[in-house]
């Protein structure tokens, strides 16, 4: 327990410092809120069977700084509370049984924005960058009972976020694509014996990505 509260304020603190820096910067600086809703799925291989789980809603929601590098290009830290909830398994346990997840991840992505200039009203722009995130909870919901799963989870979680969308004044709209690349499995929880494994798994293998979309709309000041 000690240790998540000690990487949650490291991860805070990180977001803070980038916030402190942007102040002292030469550029425009501009903080702003945004929020939304995501559509993720699981990509799980198990010891070399793969399969996909189905989308399933969440929410997201947070704050971001962008500070200007060039006339067209910024750098955009952001703290984000995003949901990475997943649908049915596909039958993962039998064709009888509906399997969804619940993940919540605190997330600090650190982007590149390039804007495309059409005029002061409206501007496209395209986001790429890459983000590591904390796990504040998981659950596992099996023909409708609900259990903790997160000592069967990682902390920490990281991937690749690449989006597009446009800026109407201080308002802006934006989809974006997760690319996670880190499995979030602890599959030493799960194998080696100390949290109900067995020994004769030590070679079985668990790797499971959460992959999706996340749609927000924000204001910056």
């Amino acid at each position: 327990m000690k240790t998540k509260i000690y990487i949650l304020l490291l991860v805070m603190g990180a977001f803070l410092f980038c916030n402190t820096i942007s102040l002292y910067a030469q550029n425009e600086i501009r903080v702003g809120l945004k929020g939304g809703i995501s559509a993720y799925k699981g990509n799980i291989d198990f010891s070399g069977f793969e399969m996909n789980t189905e989308y399933n809603n969440g929410i997201l929601a947070g704050l971001f700084v962008n500070f200007a590098i060039h006339h067209f290009v910024s750098l955009q830290p952001e703290l984000l509370y995003v949901q990475k909830n997943t649908g049915d398994t596909n039958g993962l346990l039998n064709d009888s049984d509906t399997v969804e997840s619940a993940f919540a991840y605190i997330d600090l992505p650190v982007l590149l924005k390039l804007k495309i200039p059409v005029n002061q009203a409206f501007s496209p722009f395209l986001t790429a960058g890459p983000y590591i995130g904390y796990l504040l909870e998981a659950e596992d919901t099996i023909n409708g009972v609900t259990e903790d799963v997160s000592e069967f989870m990682k902390d920490i979680n990281f991937g690749l976020l690449f989006g597009a969308g446009v800026a109407l004044g201080r308002f802006h709209l934006e989809a974006r694509y997760d690319l996670g690349v880190s499995n979030t499995i602890d599959e030493d929880s799960i194998f080696n014996g100390s949290n109900g494994g067995a020994d004769f798994l030590d070679d079985v293998s668990a790797n499971a990505k959460l992959r999706g979309f996340q749609f927000s709309a924000g204001i910056s000041f």
